[in-house]
Parts: structure tokens; C-alpha cells; sequence
């Protein structure tokens, strides 16, 4: 084996003879670099596909990624934020304000699953991997509204992209989902409660609304760390 050292003070160990071996171990030695090769390192493919720094290591279904999400949610019937928000105008009619939009803080969870790239100082070799990134797309689970209780549950699909060590470990991600959701007690107008219209008979104004689950489509952002 010959040892060369290039510019960058970096060394490559080239098959070479036996004598080239020992002078090899020698100036290893001298410069203060250990050039024995590591029995698990895998030498990167020079031929076509995928280049060096790619690696079947970072890829596929890596643990999971969990972290706080910003929840837009889009309701699929009208809801009121605040039964303070239902009045009675001075016609004798109802007046509400509802609304179909809302946000919410919560919390997602779902499998690092996708492809991985090393970062190398230089070409990449087996030994000069400084960090990794990817990318990935997989089911979520999430919750929000969780102030009292768990009031939303929501699922669908999330996709990232994330950064990790050079094991490939210990990854964060910034990533975009969206999905279905479940509120629960919400408050809503009464079945028999119209805005514009007088209230019935002997209704008062406290029993115009009632609570109930509503359903609906979310988009998020969530910032995760793998484990």
C-alpha cells in the first residue's frame, strides 16, 4: 500500500506492495496520522449511480420525529369563538359572529422515513463525513388545543427536510403537512337558531348556541427532533 498525502494535508491509502506498506506505516507515524483502514468502512462506489455521498445507512425508516406544530384549521361548518359573540339586536333579531377559520398550537409525531446524503469536507470518503440531510414523507398523528384536555386530534400526511450528524443521528427538521381534524366542543348555533331571524319563543339567548365536534382540514408547520 503507498501512502499520498495531497495539499489539503489529508492522506490516501492506494494498493500497493509490501515495502510501500511499511514506508507507509512509518510516515503515518512521522506526520501523526493513523492510515490503517477501518474493517467496516465500505469504499464508495466509483461506477455509475448514486455518488459518494450517498449511503443506504440514511435511508428508509429511521425512527420518528416529534415536535410542536402551528395548526391552520379550516372548519367544515361555521363555529363561534365566544358565546359572547351571540347577541341579540335591538330589531328583536339574532346577530353571531362565526367563523370558519381558526389556528392552534399543538404537538405532531410521525416516522423518519425518506432518504439521507452525507456532507464531507472535500470528496466524500469513509472517513471525512462532517453531517448529513434528507429529506423524508410519512403519516402523522397529531394533537392541539390541549389547554384542558386533548380537544384535537388530527392525521394525515407530513413532508421535511432534515439535518443530523455525521452518524446520520440526532436529526432536526423544519416540515410542512396537512391533514384531517376532529375539535372537539365547539360551540355552534342551536339547531333551531337562524341569524337574522327572532329567537323562539321562550328561548333565551344563553341557549342559542350548544357544543359539539366539529371536523375539518389542517395545514401545519412543525419543527421536530428525531429519536
Amino acid at each position: 500500500m503507498e501512502i499520498k498525502r495531497s495539499s489539503n494535508s489529508s492522506i490516501e491509502a492506494r494498493p500497493g506492495s509490501h515495502g510501500g506498506l511499511a514506508l507507509s506505516l512509518l510516515l503515518a507515524v512521522a506526520v501523526g496520522f493513523a492510515c490503517a483502514p477501518d474493517a467496516n468502512a465500505q469504499t464508495p462506489d466509483p461506477g455509475p449511480g448514486p455518488g459518494p455521498d450517498r449511503t443506504d445507512k440514511l435511508d428508509g425508516i429511521k425512527g420518528v420525529g416529534f415536535g410542536p406544530a402551528f395548526y391552520f384549521l379550516r372548519y367544515k361548518n361555521h363555529v363561534i369563538e365566544d358565546a359572547r359573540d351571540v347577541r341579540v339586536r335591538t330589531n328583536g333579531t339574532l346577530e353571531a359572529n362565526q367563523t370558519r377559520t381558526s389556528s392552534s398550537l399543538g404537538l405532531e409525531v410521525h416516522a423518519n422515513l425518506g432518504k439521507g446524503w452525507n456532507v464531507c469536507d472535500g470528496e466524500c470518503t469513509a472517513t471525512n463525513v462532517i453531517s448529513t440531510w434528507g429529506w423524508k414523507a410519512s403519516p402523522y398523528l397529531g394533537v392541539f388545543d390541549v389547554s384542558d384536555g386533548i380537544n384535537g386530534l388530527t392525521a394525515g400526511v407530513v413532508a421535511g427536510v432534515w439535518r443530523g450528524d455525521k452518524e446520520g443521528d440526532s436529526r432536526t427538521a423544519l416540515n410542512l403537512g396537512i391533514g384531517y381534524f376532529t375539535h372537539k366542543n365547539q360551540l355552534v348555533l342551536a339547531d333551531d337558531v337562524q341569524i337574522g331571524q327572532a329567537l323562539p319563543a321562550g328561548l333565551a339567548v344563553a341557549d342559542a348556541t350548544r357544543k359539539t365536534d366539529v371536523s375539518g382540514i389542517t395545514v401545519f408547520v412543525s419543527a421536530s427532533m428525531g429519536f
